[in-house]
């Protein structure tokens, strides 16, 4: 094909992902192929325009055949490969060697690149094409394999952090209310109680709690009275000491972080708040459950 095609726009060079190893050769004359190394680092190209790329040569890979065939004839194509999303564009134009030209130099050397560069070649495009990916291999970088392995690990390790909070909230069941109806409907009410078991370990209010059966913070609090025999601040309480307890029983967890999983200010106010209710310390409830044979599973931390 012929130089028809309009310039390449920053856009599409920018959608492939320009790596060193995702480059071919430069070839010349649009026939001949050559070394792969200068190419390679148009990775680090700067493009004046939508239309000019360029690229360092240091003095460990010289360009023998690239700058004789250059002297002859300015014709060259790239290629340009995305390996991972297996995407081909092929670039025709006209190519020409700069030398001397420090601060061009420099402004193409890739950052922390410790070879020399002596040359730059410089390539104007007068055309380009995407080509078939039909028979481009798919080549994943190592880093980023490594990172996608990592996020899905993280994934894994919140799943598995979630999975034990459910276990933990479905180990206590949410008491049965007759009087349910009464003051909120049972639809309401069933979706206020399914709303404190899941964020039972997180920080919520009673206006929170209102806005989930879709009532005034003062209409709620008098109809979940009602309902349960009891202000929304005592059944949250409750059901965070009820929580307290399967924590207790269920890992190895310090009191401290019991308490501070369970929205108690410190573990001497859960100390309190838990012998009140239950009669004896959380330390002595956990021992005392611990002496019962298969009463509860292996502690977990």
């Amino acid at each position: 094909m012929g130089p028809g095609k309009p310039p390449l726009p920053l856009s599409l060079g920018a959608s492939l992902r320009l790596r060193p190893a995702s480059f071919s050769a430069l070839r010349t004359r649009w026939v001949s192929p050559t070394s792969s190394t200068g190419a390679a680092r148009l990775a680090s190209c700067v493009c004046s325009t939508a239309r000019r790329l360029g690229s360092s040569i240091s003095g460990a890979t010289r360009q023998y055949i690239t700058l004789g065939n250059l002297a002859d004839n300015p014709k060259a194509h790239l290629l340009l490969i995305d390996f991972a999303a297996r995407r081909r564009i092929k670039l025709w134009g006209e190519a020409r060697v700069v030398e001397g030209d420090a601060k061009l130099t420099a402004q193409l050397m890739p950052s922390g690149y410790k070879a020399q560069p002596e040359q730059v070649i410089l390539f104007t495009v007068l055309a380009w094409d995407a080509n078939c990916p039909q028979h481009i291999p798919r080549r994943i970088e190592a880093s980023d394999v490594s990172e996608a392995l990592g996020e899905r690990d993280r994934r894994i390790a919140a799943l598995e952090v979630e999975i034990q909070r459910l276990r933990n909230t479905a180990a206590v069941q949410p008491p049965i209310f007759p009087s349910a109806g009464k003051g909120l409907d049972h639809r309401r009410l069933q979706r206020v109680l399914d709303f404190i078991e899941i964020h039972v370990e997180n920080d919520f209010t009673v206006a929170t709690l209102a806005s989930t059966a879709h009532l005034s913070q003062f209409h709620f609090s008098r109809a979940f009275r009602v309902a349960t025999e009891r202000s929304p601040h005592q059944y949250v309480r409750e059901r965070r000491l009820e929580h307290a307890k399967a924590l207790l029983e269920q890992t190895a967890r310090t009191l401290t972080d019991i308490a501070l999983t369970c929205k108690f200010s410190s573990s001497g106010n859960f100390s309190r708040a838990f012998r009140r209710v239950m009669g004896i310390t959380p330390s002595q409830y956990r021992a005392e459950r611990r002496a019962l044979p298969n009463t509860s599973p292996a502690p977990r931390s």
